[in-house]
């Protein structure tokens, strides 16, 4: 598998707030769902989609990949 570029980021009020603001950057420079990138993570006989964003959540009992981006950020989608 090869992985060009891929950027996690904790989903947070801050995080989110910045993913909308530069919406436009961010899609141009990660354009693959961030589905199909999670998929490609979790399958390895799934191609690599190309760059991906990904978002996580972080509590007390650890970190989770979500499935796509949260309510509100179209970057991923």
């Amino acid at each position: 598998m090869r992985v060009n570029r891929l950027l996690v980021l904790r989903s947070t009020p801050g995080t989110r707030d910045l993913a909308r603001r530069f919406s436009e950057t961010l899609r141009a420079a990660y354009q693959a769902r961030a589905a199909d990138a999670l998929a490609a993570i979790e399958t390895p006989d799934r191609p690599w989609p190309g760059a991906a964003l990904l978002w996580a959540e972080v509590d007390s009992r650890g970190a989770r990949i979500l499935g796509g981006p949260p309510r509100g950020i179209d970057v991923g989608r």
